[in-house]
């Protein structure tokens, strides 16, 4: 899914790309891919390096275009063994358009969105728009490790609760032997 946003005095909806605005690409199909290579001639393996699950974050410069890859944190599943985990934005950026790009619907990406137009004054440039976005990161970083840090917690009660009352009823009935 493609979005276009007019980042200026807040954060609105655009109908199709204007300089100076930010596409937000989230589950891209081919249809979208093909946009981003063939019409705002993003480097192709921009594309598959952000595609890739387990890319590293990192920056790069190619041909004029900025990207960005940050680890940003999501739940796979609740009933997950392991439900936490982290996945890829891409953020690609020259002089007239920031784009970001994740292949996975994610709660923080709908929050960022949701708190700058609640917040009404969108982006001085581009460079503010990534810095929001690293700011966005690591609240939820830190959402999800209160969330993990409450499982340990429940599940180490737990285990002491079933401990002492089996080592009680081990000692009652050494007694009584």
């Amino acid at each position: 899914m493609r979005t276009y946003w007019n980042t200026n005095r807040g954060l609105r909806t655009l109908e199709k790309w204007e300089p100076n605005c930010w596409v937000q690409v989230t589950c891209p199909t081919q249809d979208d891919i093909d946009y981003l290579e063939n019409t705002l001639h993003i480097p192709d393996y921009f594309l598959m390096d952000i595609a890739d699950t387990d890319e590293r974050a990192r920056y790069e410069f190619d041909d004029g275009w900025i990207l960005i890859i940050l680890r940003i944190p999501y739940v796979k599943e609740v009933r997950s063994r392991t439900p936490y985990t982290t996945i890829p934005l891409g953020i690609i950026l020259n002089k007239e358009v920031c784009i970001t790009v994740c292949n996975f619907e994610t709660n923080m990406m709908i929050d960022f969105v949701s708190y700058q137009q609640k917040r009404g004054l969108g982006f001085t440039d581009s460079v503010d728009m990534v810095f929001r976005l690293f700011l966005s990161s690591a609240v939820w970083y830190l959402k999800r490790l209160k969330q993990i840090n409450l499982l340990i917690e429940k599940a180490s009660n737990t285990w002491i609760v079933t401990w002492t009352t089996w080592t009680s009823s081990t000692c009652r009935a050494c007694k009584t032997v």
